[in-house]
């Protein structure tokens, strides 16, 4: 009986650590992955051309500025500014009901001001 009853404490104090890792881990992953930024560079100057969240927004400024001769390359960073990452979301949900090439642009432009004024220059 008395085996019985400390295999079952056992059994129990696993099934509970392994939550309690688990669930952490997973609420790391997502509090990690919500503050992935895409840095869109020209592939020759190593010049920032954009910063968004969006994967879509990233194919639209690729395109933009790919028609205009200029190859970019992608890196994904994760930047823990909740600033920073609020006023992008904002940023990306302007561009997405943007039609005109001109207005994304400008709206990157402050995009890439804003990540300056946080992170300076890099």
């Amino acid at each position: 009986m008395r085996r019985l009853l400390l295999g079952l404490i056992f059994i129990i104090s696993g099934y509970l650590i392994g939550n309690i890792i688990f669930s952490t881990n997973i609420s790391f992953f997502k509090t990690n992955s919500h503050n992935n930024l895409y840095f869109i560079k020209n592939e020759k100057t190593n010049d920032y051309l954009g910063i968004t969240k969006d994967i879509e927004v990233v194919e639209t400024i690729q395109k933009i500025y790919k028609e205009q001769g200029i190859n970019s390359i992608v890196t994904k960073r994760n930047i823990a500014s909740k600033e920073l990452n609020r006023n992008i979301n904002q940023f990306d949900t302007l561009i997405k009901s943007s039609e005109k090439e001109q207005d994304i642009l400008t709206i990157e432009k402050v995009v890439l001001v804003n990540y300056q004024k946080v992170y300076g220059k890099n």
